[in-house]
């Protein structure tokens, strides 16, 4: 998952600048600046939620090593 976010969230900035790109050829300056300015909200959007799930990932392996610490440590019956 972290991956296909990382990768959307390029996807997200090249689109916004390759629609503005072709927006400025049009003749719409103003084009130009709303796709850019888009695609750079998607980007930043989207790389904070890639972060997020890195770190979540973390959690989620640390979480398991306690509770594979604390199996080991209880007395079997």
């Amino acid at each position: 998952m972290k991956a296909v976010t990382h990768f959307m969230g390029w996807a997200a900035l090249v689109g916004g600048a390759v629609l503005g790109i072709l927006s400025l050829l049009a003749g719409g300056v103003l084009q130009l600046v709303m796709w850019i300015f888009l695609g750079l909200v998607l980007a930043v959007i989207l790389f904070a939620l890639t972060e997020v799930l890195g770190r979540l990932e973390e959690q989620q392996a640390l979480l398991q090593e306690l509770r594979g610490t604390k199996e080991k440590k209880e007395p079997a019956e």
